[in-house]
């Protein structure tokens, strides 16, 4: 146990480390971030602890269908990467903070829709940070049992850090997995093949149906820059638009690679153990602590603790700014008390508002999976954060493309499609873990068979995933359209739609100018 938590702090040591010589750096007015590689490959944050472990349990279960996660962004950065430019130059002359400031921003720069995408956010993150918290722990409960391999019951003392190691995972994967355990690629898979069982992963695609292909696709495709994470990190941080062009190819290029091996692992990790009492999902572990290699091991949980560290860090930093500047303060500014007492200088205050939001998200992630995370693996957990971090697309990309879309409208969206989604996804998930009753499911609430969560009117026949992603874009995209349609935006709604949407025109255009007050 020493040696892992002394491992734990070392690498975290070292992630501090770094930080503190990159602010010292950017002090002297030689800040490292201004590099397209540095920027490109802190996209790579979009990897978490889900693929470090969920994919090669998903690669087991299901073959290739953990491919479209990766795809989707692929796609993105390779055919659109115009749309990313675009939000960063918007972004960075309107001073943008987050993806709740951009949309608020758009639409009249509206504190109330502001406050609306904050909270969707939280709710919808939750599930994704609470991955992160289950993967750290399940692979220290998994660790520590060594020599013996012990599936966890019940999970332990949660760390609170973890990000993403692609070359702990490579190096990792290649000369431990592939060729430690195995004698290369060839000897592996004419093993495997010679097992029925696991030769069917070597060409098995859509077993969840091809509607549950497309929904990974489309919802991977969104979260590349929906998820506030990544636009914390590919709109935000970034310091030069140029910077997107070299992502467009280096970001997928990380992409291919960090999954070359994840159906050899997971190949590796069936012959392994062929009873299936082991997870999947921690194949990564345990096929080192079956072959008795303690350094690899270890080496494994660092790589997974890194996994998660980035995504931690990234987005409750991404999520206590929203909570301060779209929540928090907005209120106290409107209240007489707070006005009086506090004057001058807000920094401190402010720091406190953001620290405070951070252990409040990770208390609240905590929560969740304590309540919902054994029922289900660690893909899934993360999928119901994309279907929410989803949501926010018809409202953040019709602001970019069509000047005819109003504050009234983005509201109703995102009010449909979030209480779309809560009913169709997140809601049945309380009841399969025992916290609401099964007749929900099964029968539908007071019996109305229509209004079952997994086949609401009658729609039946597809995967839960897509069955949630048909409805809350149904009446997301269509609440906003319609609304739209109907409203008359505002004067300032007008010029900020001017100013979003004509920077696709002429990127190289001056902004809108609007009179703004004094300050």
């Amino acid at each position: 146990g020493w040696v892992i938590f002394i491992a734990s702090v070392a690498y975290l040591g070292l992630l501090f480390a770094i930080a503190f010589w990159g602010d010292k750096r950017a002090d002297a007015g030689r800040s490292i971030l201004n590099n397209p590689y540095i920027y490109a490959l802190s996209m790579a944050v979009y990897c978490t602890s889900w693929t470090f472990y969920g994919s090669v349990g998903r690669a087991a279960t299901s073959g290739l269908d953990f491919l479209p996660i990766y795809l989707g962004p692929t796609l993105v950065l390779v055919l659109w990467p115009f749309v990313l430019e675009k939000m960063v130059r918007i972004s960075a002359e309107n001073r943008i903070t987050s993806i709740a400031d951009f949309i608020a921003s758009r639409y009249g720069k509206s504190i109330y829709l502001g406050g609306l995408v904050t909270v969707i956010v939280v709710v919808g993150i939750l599930p994704y940070i609470a991955l992160q918290l289950k993967a750290v722990s399940t692979s220290f409960t998994v660790l520590i049992q060594y020599p013996e391999i012990v599936m966890p019951r019940h999970l332990g003392r949660v760390p609170l850090f973890q990000d993403t190691a692609f070359f702990v995972a490579l190096i990792m994967a290649r000369f431990y997995v592939t060729y430690g355990v195995f004698d290369g690629f060839g000897d592996l898979f004419a093993k495997g093949n010679a097992v029925p069982e696991i030769s069917h992963l070597f060409h098995q695609v859509g077993a969840g149906g091809y509607a549950q292909w497309s929904t990974l696709l489309v919802l991977s495709m969104f979260a590349i820059v929906c998820l506030p994470r990544q636009f914390q990190v590919g709109v935000v941080e970034n310091v030069n638009p140029d910077h997107v062009r070299k992502a467009a190819w280096l970001f997928p290029l990380y992409l291919i690679l960090i999954n070359v091996f994840v159906l050899p692992i997971a190949i590796g990790g069936l012959l392994q153990f062929p009873d299936g009492g082991v997870d999947a999902d921690t194949f990564v572990l345990t096929v080192a602590m079956a072959n008795q290699n303690e350094g690899m091991a270890l080496f494994a949980y660092i790589g997974g603790l890194s996994a998660a560290t980035g995504m931690l860090i990234v987005a409750t930093i991404a999520l206590s700014t929203m909570v301060c500047n779209d929540l928090v303060v907005p209120v106290l500014l409107r209240m007489r008390w707070f006005q009086t007492r506090f004057t001058g200088d807000l920094s401190a205050f402010l720091l406190f508002v953001r620290r405070s939001a951070i252990l409040f998200v990770l208390l609240l992630a905590y929560t969740y999976m304590r309540l919902i995370g054994e029922s289900y693996a660690l893909v899934t957990i993360g999928l119901v954060s994309f279907a929410a971090a989803a949501q926010f697309a018809p409202s953040l990309l019709g602001g970019i493309f069509w000047k005819g879309g109003t504050r009234a409208g983005a509201m109703t969206g995102l009010l449909l499609g979030t209480a779309m989604w809560f009913y169709t996804l997140v809601l049945p998930s309380f009841a399969r873990s025992g916290w609401v009753d099964m007749s929900l499911i099964e029968l539908g609430p007071f019996g109305i068979e229509y209004l079952k969560p997994y086949a609401l009117f009658g729609l039946s026949g597809i995967d839960h995933l897509s069955h949630s992603l048909f409805w809350s874009m149904l009446v997301n995209i269509g609440g906003f359209v319609w609304v739209s349609l109907l409203s008359r935006p505002s004067d300032l709604e007008q010029l900020q739609a001017g100013e979003f949407v004509q920077k696709l025109d002429s990127p190289g255009a001056k902004p809108v100018t609007v009179w703004r007050g004094s300050a």
